[in-house]
């Protein structure tokens, strides 16, 4: 009897024990999902929306600009003559006449005088004299050796006709190139010399002249003297 009754005791004390055990693991469940609930609450909480920034404001467009229109200018080269030293120019041979032309810097041969057309007349000598034509003009100056403040100088070649006038003429050299050719030229076509006193003359005469122009005789023209 006394063994059932401590074995109902045990028994009665043990499913105590285990009744208190198993409310207690029941209690810290609770607590644990309680806190896990909360931790999840805070992590997946919205941030803070953040404000736009304001749009940036339109910039107005210039109006349209106008450049300005800008003036060919020509390249300033050096052009200034070389000193005024007599031009020595090759001989052209003429029957019994040996013609050597020549000018001084900004100045011209002098006419043919009676002496060297005597000698230039005997058939047993051989005359070397310089030529100047009795009719002739300065080349214009164009206007851009005169806004450039251009000096250069020609050099043409030329046959003298029968009757004195210029023909076939030929450009030999220039500086600066493409300034003053084209009125070098125009200014030769008009010169005239005096052949009458060259006996039989037949217009096969060879004549060269180096010619100096200055853009400071810009627009005035006048002729030789």
């Amino acid at each position: 009897m006394k063994l059932i009754l401590s074995t109902i005791a045990a028994l009665t004390v043990t499913l105590a024990l285990f009744y208190f055990m198993n409310s207690l693991l029941k209690t810290d469940g609770q607590d644990n999902n309680k806190v896990e609930l909360s931790a999840v609450v805070e992590l997946y909480q919205p941030p803070p929306a953040t404000p736009e920034p304001p749009p940036e404001p339109l910039q107005e467009l210039p109006e349209d600009i106008i450049e300005p229109e800008m003036e060919e200018v020509m390249p300033i080269t050096d052009a200034s003559p070389s000193p005024k030293l007599e031009q020595q120019m090759p001989d052209f041979d003429i029957g019994n006449l040996s013609v050597q032309t020549g000018g001084t810097a900004g100045g011209w041969s002098l006419p043919i005088d009676a002496a060297l057309t005597e000698a230039f007349n005997s058939k047993d000598s051989k005359g070397v004299f310089e030529v100047v034509p009795y009719a002739a003009r300065v080349p214009n100056i164009p206007e851009i050796a005169w806004k450039n403040k251009l000096n250069g100088w020609v050099l043409v070649a030329f046959n003298v006709g029968a009757r004195g006038h210029t023909e076939n003429i030929r450009l030999l050299d220039s500086n600066p190139k493409g300034i003053f050719e084209k009125e070098a030229i125009l200014a030769v076509e008009g010169w005239r010399y005096d052949v009458s006193k060259i006996s039989n003359y037949q217009g096969d005469m060879v004549l060269t002249q180096k010619i100096y122009l200055y853009w400071k005789d810009y627009p005035n023209n006048e002729k030789f003297r």
